[in-house]
């Protein structure tokens, strides 16, 4: 029986801190972990992977075809952040089209572009050392995202 009463206060204390614990713990704000970036791995052809957005094959503009390349790469470019232009799904035009009153448009056809942080839109923006017919390329809110030229493109002597 002292054996018991002997313990009884070390239990009672040991009770006493898991609850205080436990109360802590419940009033305690929850920090979330940051979600995990991918990193940039570069595909077989060297170009990193584009996770965050697709971009379209190609797009007429100004009655000019203008397909994505992989030859021109954007340290060849003067790049400017002027738009001429929103890319846009085929689908979602009359979305945009009251977003973007005063833009010319082009269209993605087969309505298969997404961004996943700026919109399923890219502005067209042309390039200091090309000209419009030739280069443009397709820049996000924040980045230059893909590189297209037309089959005028003639690439500049350096």
């Amino acid at each position: 029986m002292k054996f018991v009463k002997k313990l009884l206060p070390v239990l009672l204390a040991a009770s006493m801190l898991a609850g205080a614990c436990a109360a802590f713990a419940a009033c305690a704000p929850a920090v979330l972990p940051e979600p995990e970036q991918p990193e940039e791995d570069p595909g077989d052809d060297g170009f990193p992977l584009i996770g965050y957005f697709n971009l379209p094959d190609g797009f007429v503009f100004r009655d000019v075809r203008y397909e994505i390349t992989y030859d021109v790469l954007f340290e060849d470019l003067i790049l400017t952040e002027d738009a001429i232009a929103v890319c846009v799904r085929e689908n979602d035009h009359e979305y945009y089209r009251e977003m973007f009153l005063d833009m010319e448009f082009c269209f993605d056809t087969k309505n298969e572009m997404y961004s996943n942080y700026y919109g399923d839109y890219f502005y067209v923006c042309p390039v200091e050392n090309y000209p419009v017919e030739q280069c443009v390329v397709l820049w996000s809110e924040i980045e230059a995202c893909g590189v297209f030229v037309s089959d005028l493109f003639v690439m500049e002597e350096g």
